[in-house]
């Protein structure tokens, strides 16, 4: 059995796991959302938190100084939204990962097609 691991953020560190029928949430080593399969979740939804746009020059000035590139990390508050037949979770992001998350949204929307 593969399973593949997207990181949603780095510190506390939230990361979904993706096996071939179910997908787990786990937050700093611990479960967040219990296994669940493709064919209970309903829907999923990632939602942007906005920033003040001065902190937003301010961040890109600091990685560009830094040779992080250009915000990587997103420095903002998001949330990832998830409904299951049973329960609907949100998950509070600070500092996601702005390549994955959408990743992670898009993957479990492929496999409940």
């Amino acid at each position: 059995m593969t399973q593949e691991i997207l990181i949603l953020q780095e510190s506390p560190r939230i990361e979904v796991v993706f096996t071939e029928h179910d997908l787990e949430v786990r937050k700093s080593g611990s479960v967040l959302i219990k296994k669940t399969s493709y064919a209970e979740i309903k829907t999923v939804e990632f939602i942007k938190g906005n920033i003040p746009w001065i902190t937003g020059i301010i961040t890109m000035v600091v990685d560009l100084i830094t040779g992080h590139g250009v915000g990587h990390w997103k420095r903002g508050k998001g949330t990832l939204e998830l409904c299951t037949n049973a329960h609907s979770y949100s998950i509070g992001l600070v500092n996601y990962d702005r390549e994955q998350t959408p990743m992670v949204v898009e993957r479990i929307n492929n496999k409940l097609k």
